[in-house]
């Protein structure tokens, strides 16, 4: 789908009330509304043509005068211009009101949300040569609400402005947000294409957060350089947290410095469409929310729901019925575990490949492990049901990995679209089965290219056929640090990732997800803006540094210390995240790659911290296992206490992915791996089987020395030497069986 048409075919609609021209005597033009316990007071002051605000609080000024405006294409500024000349406006009126915002989620941190504002509106008009408003031109109301906690306003702008076949183009929205002293800020960069919002905070004064601009990847668009949103602020007194809301049908917006020094005086910087405009609006339309939170305590920004409270209540028509009404039971919070990790730590592959590829690349077939396995994901299945777990992840099941990483044009997503050695109806029908049903969470990665995957869950029937099967939560990807294709067939790079045309796929696909009863964990996608309130089924986003750079090359241990206390403060408060936490296997018992900067108890303390509607147990489940086991029980031999061993991953069919090497060329003499058994029902002999791989000739020399492998097994204080036959080869998995002697 081109990017015209992917323009046209959403839109977002805007109330006859809110698109409604005021125009009344009450044109002042220096209006001041405050919070309804009077702790927060904004003034608008359009005195002298440009609109500006600022934001005070316990009579001690925060947000200091601030334009308002925008630059268009085709037709003058109104208000405040980036670069050209100021538009001037004149008030035509103003409303005022005094309201409560209710909310009950369907899921989340509260039953039931309720907060008091004061509304304040002002119309606006392009101003005349006798500085009041000119007849029969562009007209716009700003929109201000006050909370308790902080400040939502925004621009509504009436069909005056249609200028480009009946729309408004927008080269740039000038709101400002200048601080009133150098605060101390948490912030990151803001990159709209890798890495995106995958970076960790810096704590600086706001007068480093750089100025200037650069030319954005893919088709080198000018964009102001500064930091995404949310901002947080440590004003001395109180707290500031800046964001935006009801991101809809629209770029989504960062804060740039207004001097390219750097400084505290901060404007808007949308995320430019390839021609270099931010927006193409059908009219009348409104900006998202711009969002102020302040408040005494660091706390009280993770309580608030400001953001969500500008939002739009529940999208009923996105939602199937269930007895006529719109059905929402099937919304609510999982946990899930999945074959990823080993991926993520380079213990297999997400892309399947046959013996006669591989061999035909030079490479060892037994050497080559694809994750998505039927008997690995059985495998999960059961741990899952087994622990309380609702559901497993399972990346690389789908055909088309050899166009991932590049253009994604292989991809397919339907239910049959399966590798060979993986089947979803077996699973999902095995999963059914258990004591403790178990679903499969389906894994949809892009690489970025969005008419391949439009084509299979808007214009196909991905979604349907996964409902059908039992399928109910997707974790979808855009992994592209070259950019999103979406005009033509997506295989070029054509856009960033958060430009309108972004923003507005989202929306159709999280609309086509809740159809058919889906809920998302969308990875490298827009930042959450309030959608766990008008879509539920988003169960998080991550649009975070996450959990997988601890992970990469061999738990490369990539994330500093800080950065999970920091997020609840920064990230988190723009919404649910997906950070895929609980790594218990923090070293994984081997000599290569690092240790993550972690321990269990604060990757727990992540649970409760950081709000999700999909939380991933996300280590490979032997992390979970300790090494008790009783009669009639198998054990993977990595759950073992290990002492001088290390645990391998090289050769396939091991059934554990990571099992204990028994090599002498990696670990010492003496090595160790123990296990205790539980509950031995009576004292006795027993049958101890032993599931192994040892090749005659790729071994180390002493083991082909004596001809045979050989180890010592030691039950309590009883002694032998074992020698179990070599095995074809390291993927050629046999069983050895020893007799026991346990003790009651």
């Amino acid at each position: 789908m081109g990017a015209l048409v992917a323009a046209a075919a959403y839109s977002r609609d805007v109330s006859a009330d809110d698109a409604a021209r005021v125009a009344n005597d009450a044109d002042d033009p220096v209006q001041t509304v405050e919070s309804p316990d009077g702790s927060i007071a904004v003034t608008v002051d359009v005195a002298d043509g440009v609109p500006t605000y600022e934001v005070a609080r316990e009579g001690e000024t925060y947000v200091e005068s601030s334009t308002l405006g925008f630059d268009f294409r085709n037709q003058s500024a109104f208000g405040a211009s980036a670069g050209s000349e100021d538009g001037p406006v004149a008030v035509t009126g103003t409303e005022r009101e005094a309201a409560t915002e209710e909310w009950e989620p369907v899921w989340g941190a509260y039953d039931a949300v309720s907060a008091e504002y004061n509304a304040l509106s002002v119309g606006l008009a392009d101003a005349g040569s006798d500085g009041g408003a000119a007849e029969d031109d562009r007209t716009a109301t700003l929109q201000i609400r006050v909370f308790d906690d902080g400040v939502g306003l925004r621009v509504v702008l009436g069909e005056g402005f249609a200028s480009n076949s009946e729309k408004a183009v927008v080269d740039s929205e000038n709101t400002g947000v200048d601080f009133a002293d150098d605060y101390t800020a948490w912030w990151i960069a803001n990159a709209v294409t890798n890495p995106r919002f995958e970076q960790e905070y810096a704590e600086t004064p706001l007068s480093e957060i750089p100025g200037g601009s650069d030319d954005r990847r893919p088709d080198e668009t000018p964009m102001r350089t500064g930091a995404h949103t949310p901002l947080t602020v440590n004003a001395g007194d109180a707290y500031l947290s800046v964001h935006e809301a009801n991101l809809d049908d629209y770029a989504a917006a960062t804060l740039a410095p207004r001097s390219d020094d750097g400084g505290t005086a901060f404007a808007t910087e949308l995320t430019p469409l390839p021609d270099g405009s931010r927006a193409s609006l059908e009219l009348p339309a409104a900006t998202p929310w711009r969002t102020i939170q302040v408040v005494d305590r660091p706390g009280e920004l993770i309580e608030s729901q400001l953001v969500p409270l500008l939002s739009d209540p529940l999208d009923e028509s996105a939602l199937p019925t269930a007895g006529g009404a719109p059905d929402t039971d099937w919304i609510e919070p999982r946990k899930y575990v999945g074959i990823w990790w080993t991926m993520i730590a380079g213990s297999a592959n997400w892309e399947y490949r046959s013996d006669d590829e591989i061999e035909g690349a030079g490479n060892n077939p037994a050497a080559y492990i694809h994750g998505a396995r039927t008997e690995r994901m059985k495998r999960y299945m059961r741990f899952a049901s087994e622990n309380g777990i609702d559901s497993v992840l399972v990346e690389g099941w789908n055909q088309g990995w050899d166009t991932y990483p590049g253009d994604g044009s292989g991809l397919k997503f339907g239910v049959d679209d399966s590798y060979p050695d993986f089947d979803v109806r077996e699973v999902t029908e095995f999963g059914a089965s258990l004591p403790e049903p178990v679903e499969m969470t389906a894994h949809n990665e892009t690489a970025g290219n969005i008419p391949n995957y439009e084509e299979a869950v808007l214009d196909g029937d991905a979604f349907a056929g996964y409902d059908d099967v039992g399928i109910n939560t997707i974790k979808n990807g855009y992994v592209a640090d070259r950019g999103l294709g979406i005009d033509g067939d997506g295989t070029a790079a054509t856009h960033n990732h958060h430009n309108q045309l972004a923003v507005n796929h989202h929306r159709r696909v999280i609309r086509e997800a809740a159809a058919n009863r889906q809920q998302l964990e969308i990875h490298e996608g827009i930042k959450p803006t309030g959608e766990i309130r008008t879509y539920p089924n988003v169960a998080n986003r991550e649009v975070v540094k996450a959990q997988e750079y601890d992970g990469f090359g061999q738990l490369g241990s990539n994330v500093g210390r800080d950065h999970h206390v920091t997020l609840p403060f920064t990230r988190n408060l723009a919404g649910p995240v997906s950070y895929q936490p609980g790594i218990f296997d923090i070293t994984f018992n081997d000599e290569r790659g690092d240790q993550i900067q972690t321990t269990r108890a604060k990757q727990l303390a992540m649970y409760p911290t950081y709000l999700s509607g999909l939380q991933m147990a996300a280590d490979r489940i032997e992390g979970y296992v300790d090494e008790t086991f009783a009669v009639g029980e198998a054990l993977q031999a990595a759950a073992g206490e290990l002492d001088g061993l290390v645990t391998s991953d090289k050769w396939r069919d091991a059934f554990g992915t990571n099992y204990v090497a028994v090599d002498p060329n990696r670990a010492p003499s003496g090595s160790s791996v123990s296990f205790t058994v539980e509950d031995v029902p009576s004292a006795g002999t027993y049958d101890l089987h032993l599931r192994y791989a040892s090749d005659a000739e790729e071994n180390a020399g002493r083991v082909r020395d004596i001809g045979t492998p050989r180890a010592t097994l030691r039950v309590n204080d009883d002694r032998e030497t074992i020698e179990p036959d070599f095995t074809e080869y390291w993927d050629d998995w046999q069983v050895f069986t020893t007799e026991v002697d346990l003790d009651a």
